[in-house]
């Protein structure tokens, strides 16, 4: 009797949201779980990795989409114990950039710069990288699937397959290969997927949850 691989998953929620939800706001009330067992119906899906970040509260950040992200995390929370959140930071530093057109100072001797505020995302790619290949070296799984089209995790990948055997997906969250990364594209995959529009609609959650707080709702705007 044939059994389907176990497996677990490691979504850059960020790259994610990026490439595949910022433009469709009706998809962004994404069930996790039910969108990787769609994705990969021949394997038994144990976990689900979920890497991102809080938004901190800025000048051009309303309330508004803070709380839509903290009803998503509360969301995707009802989904455990198989899908875990990871939550890196944001940091929001002031910084002196080049502007553009470019042109010297007064002084002649640099380019003229002004002042902006420059927001980062910091640890998800790592906390990512290092999940992925502590799973690989203790063979927790028998297939790894990684969501992003993120070249950064192409040595994490890299080391994932070649040192420690793990057979590793790529899902690239986008709707044609061909746009995706080609570093990622060339390490030595079990399979490569993209995710399209049928696949993402057919994995929402419903628009009213519960919880132990309580019911709550699909933020109106991704109507």
């Amino acid at each position: 009797m044939n059994t389907r691989p176990n497996a677990a998953a490691y979504i850059d929620g960020l790259n994610f949201y990026k490439l595949r939800l910022s433009r469709n706001k009706s998809f962004r009330w994404v069930n996790l779980v039910t969108l990787i067992e769609r994705l990969f119906p021949e394997y038994k899906i144990l976990k689900i990795h979920y890497f991102t970040a809080e938004l901190r509260r800025t000048d051009n950040l309303s309330s508004q989409r803070l709380g839509r992200q903290k009803n998503y995390l509360r969301a995707l929370r009802t989904l455990e114990p198989v899908l875990e959140i990871h939550l890196g930071t944001f940091r929001a530093d002031q910084r002196q950039l080049p502007a553009l057109p470019l042109a010297l100072n007064d002084a002649g001797d640099d380019y003229r710069r002004v002042s902006v505020l420059k927001v980062e995302e910091k640890g998800s790619d790592v906390h990512l990288a290092s999940r992925l290949i502590a799973d690989s070296a203790n063979q927790t799984f028998q297939r790894q699937i990684v969501v992003s089209n993120d070249s950064d995790l192409v040595s994490a990948i890299a080391i994932a397959i070649n040192e420690f055997g793990a057979k590793v997906d790529l899902v690239l969250p986008l709707k044609e290969e061909r746009r995706g990364s080609n570093h990622l594209r060339q390490q030595a995959l079990n399979q490569l997927r993209t995710i399209s529009d049928d696949e993402l609609k057919a994995s929402q959650f419903d628009d009213n949850l519960t919880d132990l707080q309580g019911v709550f709702h699909k933020p109106k705007s991704w109507s």
